[in-house]
C-alpha cells in the first residue's frame, strides 16, 4: 500500500491552485485577477462572489427508506382528507336504529308509460321526422293506452272501481295479443290440420 503523497504539478500561480514550491515569490493582485475578464468591473465581481456565497450546498438525496416514508405520509394525509368527508355519514349510520339500503330509495320497476310520454320530446332529427309524420297522419301521439271514452269513464268511477276496470282492460289486451301471436304462428305452419 502506498502512502498518499501530495505533489504540485507546476510552480505557476492560478486562481485555482497555489504551489508551495515558489515560496519566495510574492503574489501580485493583477495575476490573481487575470482570469477575470477585462471588461467586467469590480461591481460584477462582487455580485458574482455574493451569488456564490448565497448558494447553498446541494443536499444529498434521501435514502430509499426515507423517500418511501415521505411518500407514505403524503398518501396518508391525502386519504385521511378523502375519508374525513364521510365521517358524519358514518356516525349517523352508527346512531341509526335501522338502516335500509340503498339509503336513497328509488322507485322500483319501470315508470308508467303516461309519465314517460308526457316528459318525452323529439330530440334527434330522426325522431323529429317520425313525430312530424305521425302528426300529418293524425296518429295518437300522446297516450296510446286509453281512448278518450275510457278516460272519461275512469274519471266518473271511484278509485277502486277504476283500478278494477283498468286491470280488466289490461287482461283483455294481454289475451288479445296472445291470440294474435298464436294466430301468426299457426299461419306460418304449412300443415295446420
Amino acid at each position: 500500500r502506498k502512502l498518499a503523497e501530495r505533489s504540485e504539478a507546476s510552480v505557476q500561480v492560478s486562481e485555482f491552485n497555489l504551489s508551495c514550491e515558489g515560496a519566495g515569490e510574492r503574489l501580485v493582485l493583477p495575476e490573481l485577477l487575470g482570469s477575470i475578464r477585462a471588461s467586467s468591473s469590480l461591481s460584477t465581481v462582487k455580485k458574482q462572489l455574493n451569488r456564490v456565497k448565497q448558494k447553498k450546498s446541494v443536499e444529498l438525496p434521501l435514502s430509499k427508506e426515507e423517500s418511501e416514508r415521505v411518500v407514505r405520509e403524503a398518501a396518508y394525509s391525502k386519504t385521511s382528507k378523502a375519508v374525513a368527508k364521510w365521517e358524519q355519514v358514518v356516525l349517523q349510520n352508527r346512531r341509526a336504529e335501522q338502516l335500509v339500503f340503498p339509503l336513497k330509495q328509488e322507485r322500483g320497476g319501470a315508470a308508467p308509460i303516461e309519465e314517460v310520454l308526457t316528459g318525452w320530446k323529439a330530440r334527434t332529427p330522426l325522431e323529429q321526422e317520425i313525430f312530424s309524420l305521425l302528426h300529418k297522419t293524425q296518429q295518437p301521439v300522446t297516450d296510446p293506452l286509453l281512448t278518450p271514452l275510457e278516460e272519461a269513464s275512469l274519471r266518473a268511477m271511484s278509485l277502486e272501481e277504476a283500478q278494477l276496470r283498468r286491470a280488466e282492460l289490461q287482461k283483455a289486451r294481454a289475451l288479445q295479443s296472445y291470440y294474435e301471436a298464436k294466430a301468426r304462428r299457426a299461419k306460418k305452419i304449412k300443415s295446420k290440420k
